[in-house]
């Protein structure tokens, strides 16, 4: 357990009896009924500050999840081939055979790309239309506007020199 997390719970928790407390005074001081106090003590009620499995470890918000990269995906299915075929396996070793796995697809996948550039059959990489711009109006230059001081500044008096003693 973090410290950070450490400390939310230890907050809440002081936050809980402390409030407990109050309620009880405020009960006793105002004679409230049973109702009002349930009511107070409800409105007192201290939820998780913080939710830290929402939380992300700067502590700005929500975490985001992202969208799993083409890496992700090839290594979650070849961890599950690899494992139906070798369960003993522990999960280090499924990742090292899957990330070699991964180089060996990747440069396969060059090997082809580049056989067809050179056969000149298919282009390497496609090529996607240019849609036409429209011509942009000239952006007008700002002039320069002169600022003066609403109120006169004052202008500092010359200071006295001493004449020189001859």
């Amino acid at each position: 357990m973090s410290a950070v997390t450490k400390f939310i719970k230890l907050t809440t928790k002081f936050l809980e009896d402390y409030n407990k407390d109050i309620a009880i005074k405020i009960r006793d001081a105002l004679q409230l009924s049973e109702e009002q106090h349930t009511k107070l003590v409800e409105t007192l009620k201290v939820d998780e500050l913080v939710d830290m499995r929402k939380m992300s470890r700067r502590g700005n918000g929500p975490v985001k999840t992202r969208t799993p990269t083409a890496y992700n995906l090839f290594v979650q299915q070849k961890i599950k081939e690899i494992k139906a075929a070798n369960v003993d396996l522990d999960r280090k070793q499924l990742m090292v055979q899957a990330a070699a796995a991964w180089t060996a697809a990747k440069a396969e996948k060059a090997a082809a790309l580049a056989l067809e550039a050179a056969d000149g059959t298919t282009p390497a990489a496609p090529v996607a239309p240019v849609a036409p711009v429209a011509p942009v109006a000239p952006v007008p230059t700002p002039v320069a506007v002169p600022t003066t001081p609403l109120t006169p500044t004052p202008t500092p008096a010359p200071k006295k020199t001493k004449a020189p003693k001859a």
